[in-house]
């Protein structure tokens, strides 16, 4: 760490992100470009929000710990009309819950899941999730929170 840094537009940084962005499409299970962004999980989730979505938009959040309620809080912030699927702290949310939540609330734009809920320790199975939310919409993005379970959990974002 007593070494010079290396600056972002040095030629040898470059180089460093491109085989860096290279390995996370691995441990992503993409071919998708990776956005590496230089902020803490909260940083990419407001991101995610900020680029991708407007206010008076329709999105649903599966609240079943502390992270999905701050993901549905900031959502809330940028005008995001959030429907929140209510799940208690310490389970999963259900199949029958996010088929019905999309029945009822086809026009949402995303659906957000917590892939570990650290607070509780807690795991959704987003497979099947993301098979259900393909099933029940044509448009919805399916976001996950993967801060605690990417490289431990599988995730396979370009099968799923």
């Amino acid at each position: 760490m007593a070494e010079p840094i290396i600056h972002h537009r040095n030629p040898e940084f470059i180089a460093i992100m491109q085989r860096v962005n290279t390995q996370l499409q691995y441990l992503f299970c993409t071919q998708q470009p990776v956005l590496t962004l230089t902020a803490s999980g909260t940083g990419a989730a407001e991101a995610t929000i900020a680029s991708l979505f407007h206010a008076g938009e329709k999105g649903i959040v599966i609240n079943n710990g502390k992270f999905a309620e701050q993901w549905s809080a900031m959502a809330k912030g940028y005008g995001i009309n959030v429907v929140e699927i209510m799940v208690d702290w310490g389970h999963a949310p259900t199949e029958e819950q996010v088929r019905a939540c999309l029945r009822e609330h086809a026009d949402a734009s995303f659906v957000w899941f917590v892939h570990s809920e650290t607070s509780t320790g807690v795991y959704t199975d987003i497979k099947t999730m993301a098979r259900i939310v393909r099933e029940e919409s044509n448009t919805a993005l399916v976001i996950i929170d993967g801060v605690t379970s990417i490289g431990s959990l599988e995730c396979r974002t370009d099968e799923w």
